[in-house]
């Protein structure tokens, strides 16, 4: 049975929202990789970049739960005004948030398939914040992924590069691949943003000695993938400089923001 429309009691058809959904679809691939598998793996295909790659002592990671470990992967930035905000922490989870409307929710359970959660020092979620910001403001290793240092929080990249460093580092002791849209993504993405970190962390470098008092002149970011936004100059500029006020004035705030006990480097 229909009613009239204006009654508001019914219609003849049911009415949907909208879903955009995301362009990718992750979830639990078939290999399960040792560390020495990977490695191997790596010389073979991109020998050039693993040789860049940094030292496991590079790399700064927090037990926030016996036996989880989450890796320090850079900054908040704020979505209007870009200004550097929580010191940022990553780890793997599996359970999707149930707190948004249809449309977010269905959105928001396909992108944490891919496990990726971030959290502040003090453990307070930023999941949402960071979504909606779109940007977070990469440090070490995370800072090198485009020209900018301004990188998703949320691609296939980020989530190959979380698994390795955690195996590199000696906190996992198997790495496991994961399918994109059906397809076992292998260590493509492993492959990708090694070489990418190889080429932007050069690239650096040769900025450094070349013009070593210009401290804005970073390009834009982006990359062939399409998973890294990148930022107009001017917003890069503010970001760079509202940095280097968060070191002068908030770098003991960060380092007082967890138990000592809790951080650790590899």
């Amino acid at each position: 049975m229909s009613y009239p429309r204006f009654l508001g009691i019914g219609f003849d058809e049911p009415r949907h929202l909208e879903v955009r959904k995301p362009s990718y679809d992750v979830k639990e691939g078939s290999e399960v990789l040792t560390k020495e598998q990977v490695l191997a793996s790596l010389q073979q295909s991109c020998p050039d970049a693993l040789a860049t790659f940094p030292a496991p002592e590079a790399f700064e990671v927090r037990e926030y739960r016996p036996g989880q470990y989450a890796l320090k992967v850079g900054f908040a930035v704020k979505k209007k005004s870009k200004k550097i905000g929580d010191l940022l922490w990553l780890d793997e989870r599996d359970q999707p948030s149930t707190r948004y409307n249809n449309t977010v929710r269905e959105n928001n359970a396909i992108r944490k398939q891919m496990g990726l959660y971030y959290s502040t020092t003090t453990d307070s979620s930023r999941n949402t914040y960071v979504k909606n910001a779109r940007v977070i403001k990469g440090d070490g290793v995370f800072g090198r992924l485009n020209g900018s240092g301004m990188i998703s929080p949320f691609s296939l990249n980020i989530k190959a590069l979380l698994k390795f460093v955690l195996l590199y580092c000696g906190y996992a002791t198997e790495y496991k691949t994961f399918e994109n849209k059906g397809r076992d993504d292998g260590l493509m993405s492993l492959v990708r943003v090694l070489k990418t970190f190889a080429k932007h962390a050069t690239t650096a470098e040769e900025d450094v000695a070349s013009t070593p008092e210009d401290g804005n002149g970073a390009p834009n970011g982006s990359d062939e993938e399409g998973e890294v936004f990148a930022t107009d100059d001017s917003d890069e500029a503010s970001v760079n400089r509202n940095e280097s006020k968060r070191k002068e004035t908030m770098g003991a705030e960060v380092d007082e923001g967890a138990p000592a006990k809790k951080i650790r480097v590899c």
